[in-house]
C-alpha cells in the first residue's frame, strides 16, 4: 500500500507539472470544449528526479535497499552530475560508493573527470550547438508552410545529430562531475548511431532509461501476458508461435514505447516517435524470430547485411526524429512528407545553375527548382555529413577513457564485437593517458568551451 501511494504521489506531481496542459488539450480535442490551463513553471528534470526516486521506492519494496536512512536518500535523489538529465540509478549502485568515498582529492579521479568533463563540454558547446544553426530555421519554415525534401533531410538527420552531441556532451559531464568526487556513475550514452539495428540502438541510447522501462514496465506485461499465454495451454515459448509473439512481446513494446514518448514530452508528436520506434523494435525482433528459417549462414548474413542494416537504422532513427522536434503533429507530418518526396523534390536555383549537363538529366527526371538559400543547403549538408562521420568512426569517449573505469557497466569488448567500423588502431591512437600532451590538450579545449559559452546555449533537455 505505501508503495502504491508513494509511486502515485510521484507521478500525480509530474501529471500536474508536465502533462496538465496536454491532458486539458485532449479533452477539449475530444468533447469540443475550450477549458483554459494555466502555463505553469515545469521543475527543471522532473521527470528524471520522479524516475530517480520511484526506482528507490521499487527497490525498498523488494528489500533491495539494506540500510538507508533519510540523509543518504537526499543524496542518493539530489547528487547534482547527474539530477538534471540522469542516469537514472538504482540505489545499489551509488550508496556503496557514497558510503566507502574518500574525503581526499585524488590525483587520478581528478585528471579522469576533467578530461571527461571537458570532451562532454566541447560536444555540447562545439558541435551540438553548431549544428542547431542550419536546423532551427528550416523548422520554423515549416511552421509557416512546407519546406522542401532537402530541407527535411537536413532537420531530422540535423536535429538527430544536435541532440546526439547534446545528450553524449551532457552524459560526458555528468560521469566526468560525479568522477571528480570519486564516483562512477553508470554508462547511460554508447555511440547509438553506429548501432546496426534499432534493438541495438536502444541498448545504447539512454541506457538507464530504457534498463527503467524494461525493468518496471515490459518486464512486467511480458510475464503477466506469458503466464495468461501458459494457462490457455498454448505452446510456452512465445518465440515460436505468432499468438505468443504478438501477446508476449509485441504488444509490450508497443506498451513501453507508447510511454517512452510520453515521458519524454507532453503533446501528440511525442506519443507518435514512442510508436514508431515501438513498430520498429517489434519488426526488429519479428525479423531475428523468423531469420533462422530463411539464413543458415549466420555469419555470412551478418557480414553482409550489417551495412545495411546501419543505413536502415539510422533513416528510421532520422525520420522518427522529425516527430520528436516538431512543435506538432501537423507540422510534423507535413515534413515527413516532404522528406520522402510527397511533396516534389526540388533543389534551390542557386544551387541548381552550377550543376551543368546534370541540370538537364534532373528536370527530365521531375526535379525542380526552388528559392530557398543554396548556401544554407550547401552548409548544412556538408555539416551533417561530417558529424555524421565523427559519430560513426570515430572512438567515443568511454573507448578512449578505458583503462580507468569511466563508467559501471562499459565495455570495450562490446564495442568490437558490435560496431561496424570499430577500429582498434584509432581507438588506441586516441586512448587518454596522462601526461602533458593530454594536459596541453584538454587545457585547450576547456579554454574553447569556455569561450563558446558567451553565446546562446539551447538545453534540449529542460522539458524533461
Amino acid at each position: 500500500m505505501l508503495l502504491i501511494l508513494g509511486v502515485a504521489l510521484n507521478l500525480g506531481l509530474l501529471s500536474y507539472y508536465k502533462y496538465g496542459g496536454f491532458i486539458v488539450q485532449i479533452v477539449n480535442d475530444i468533447g469540443n470544449n475550450n477549458i483554459q490551463w494555466t502555463n505553469i513553471i515545469l521543475p527543471l528534470a522532473i521527470s528524471f528526479f520522479t524516475f530517480q526516486q520511484i526506482t528507490y521506492l521499487i527497490d525498498s519494496a523488494a528489500n533491495r535497499v539494506k540500510h538507508s536512512d533519510f540523509v543518504e536518500y537526499i543524496v542518493f535523489v539530489a547528487f547534482f552530475p547527474q539530477l538534471i538529465a540522469g542516469p537514472i540509478v538504482h540505489h545499489k549502485e551509488m550508496m556503496p560508493q557514497f558510503r566507502t568515498i574518500e574525503l581526499n582529492v585524488s590525483k587520478e579521479n581528478l585528471q579522469v573527470g576533467l578530461t571527461l568533463f571537458i570532451i562532454g563540454l566541447l560536444k555540447k558547446v562545439i558541435l551540438a550547438d553548431s549544428i542547431s544553426d542550419y536546423v532551427a530555421p528550416i523548422y520554423d519554415d515549416a511552421a509557416d508552410g512546407t519546406v522542401t525534401f532537402f530541407q527535411a533531410w537536413i532537420a531530422g538527420v540535423g536535429f538527430t545529430l544536435q541532440i546526439y552531441f547534446d545528450f553524449a556532451g551532457y552524459s560526458d559531464m555528468a560521469l566526468g562531475a560525479a568522477r571528480m568526487f570519486g564516483i562512477v556513475l553508470p554508462m547511460n550514452f554508447n555511440s547509438p548511431l553506429k548501432a546496426s539495428n534499432i534493438i541495438d540502438f536502444w541498448s545504447r541510447w539512454h541506457i538507464t532509461l530504457t534498463r527503467f522501462l524494461t525493468d518496471y514496465i515490459f518486464t512486467p506485461l511480458s510475464i503477466k501476458a506469458t503466464r495468461k499465454t501458459i494457462l490457455r495451454k498454448e505452446k510456452q515459448s512465445s518465440s515460436t508461435n505468432s499468438a505468443g509473439f504478438i501477446t508476449c512481446l509485441a504488444i509490450p513494446t508497443l506498451v513501453t514505447m507508447f510511454l517512452s514518448g510520453l515521458w519524454h514530452g507532453a503533446g501528440y508528436q511525442f506519443l507518435v516517435w514512442g510508436l514508431l520506434h515501438g513498430l520498429f523494435l517489434v519488426t526488429n525482433h519479428g525479423w531475428r524470430m523468423m531469420l533462422p528459417y530463411f539464413i543458415s549462414d549466420k555469419k555470412k548474413y551478418e557480414r553482409l547485411f550489417r551495412p545495411v542494416g546501419l543505413i536502415t537504422t539510422l533513416v528510421s532513427v532520422f525520420s522518427a526524429m522529425i516527430f520528436f522536434r516538431a512543435d506538432n503533429l501537423t507540422i510534423a507530418t507535413g515534413m515527413i512528407a516532404s522528406m520522402f518526396g510527397l511533396n516534389g523534390i526540388t533543389i534551390p536555383e542557386g544551387v541548381f545553375v552550377h550543376l551543368g549537363p546534370f541540370a538537364d538529366l534532373l528536370l527530365n527526371i521531375g526535379v525542380g527548382t526552388d528559392y530557398t538559400a543554396g548556401s544554407q543547403l550547401t552548409y548544412g549538408t556538408l555539416y551533417c555529413i561530417a558529424l555524421l562521420l565523427l559519430a560513426i568512426i570515430l572512438p567515443n569517449s568511454l573507448d578512449m577513457m578505458r583503462n580507468y573505469n569511466p563508467a559501471l557497466n562499459y565495455s570495450l569488448k562490446r564495442n568490437e564485437r558490435d560496431e561496424l567500423f570499430f577500429n582498434n588502431k584509432l581507438t588506441s591512437l586516441l586512448i587518454w593517458r596522462p601526461g602533458r600532451v593530454w594536459a596541453v590538450i584538454c587545457g585547450a579545449g576547456f579554454a574553447v568551451g569556455l569561450m563558446s559559452l558567451q553565446k546562446l546555449s539551447v538545453f534540449l533537455y529542460w522539458q524533461f
